[in-house]
């Protein structure tokens, strides 16, 4: 069902992602303006990967970890839904410090890895999953630029549009804009402080799915906090 605009414009009445709740004009030749409030409703998915280097291309990206963080009842929460994917290395390369802290096996990888073209189509797949089909997709990472030039370069190499696009949501920099913090200190144990949140478990830090449900359990604190931001508490 098509709603008839004062200039002839016709707007689909269940286009997704829209809410034309308040529209005041009804006829095509309504005297007065057509008010819409269009709302995206945007869809969050925290991501972390663990790779064998900090250069994408040179170094191989070994693991992806994604989880949705999903509004309900005018409230975000972390979303039910889960992926978590171990990848084939392609160019063998790697810095042992890297590898010293993500703790995965190269040998195992090579042995067990999700091929780079598979590993990209069963990811795209999953953001896709989370959400419906226009809505746009917004990439959530602590220091997300590592973590998506990872995920670009991936879906670069298997010819597959990024469903991220160029952008991606950074929680220390929404931080920083919430909290009187100095930058340099607002590490993620400090971060959890301010938030009031628990530190990870034993063995939790740097597994990608691991590290991708603290970063959305992270989100929805500041989220939670903008919102009492903006209504002066």
């Amino acid at each position: 069902m098509d709603f008839p605009m004062p200039d002839g414009i016709r707007i689909p009445m269940n286009s997704t992602g829209f809410d034309l709740r308040g529209c005041t004009a009804t006829r095509q030749d309504a005297a007065q303006p057509c008010s819409i409030r269009f709302e995206v409703r945007l869809v969050f998915i925290s991501v972390d990967v663990e790779a064998s280097g900090t250069l994408p291309g040179f170094f191989d990206l070994l693991s992806i970890g994604a989880v949705p963080v999903v509004r309900e009842g005018g409230e975000y929460g972390v979303g039910s839904s889960e992926f978590y994917v171990e990848l084939k290395p392609q160019t063998g390369n790697f810095d042992p410090a890297s590898m010293q802290v993500n703790g995965l096996d190269l040998a195992r990888l090579e042995a067990t890895g999700v091929p780079l073209p598979e590993a990209a189509a069963q990811f795209a797949r999953f953001v896709k999953s989370c959400g419906p089909r226009n809505d746009p997709p917004v990439f959530v990472g602590y220091c997300a630029n590592f973590d998506w030039a990872f995920v670009n370069d991936m879906f670069k190499r298997a010819k597959i549009e990024n469903p991220f696009g160029y952008k991606a949501l950074d929680l220390k920099s929404l931080a920083y804009g919430l909290f009187e913090h100095d930058w340099k200190r607002l590490g993620q144990l400090r971060l959890l402080e301010l938030l009031g949140q628990p530190p990870m478990g034993p063995g939790e830090a740097h597994h990608a799915l691991a590290d991708a449900r603290h970063q959305a359990r992270m989100f929805v604190g500041l989220l939670a906090r903008r919102s009492r931001l903006h209504r002066g508490e």
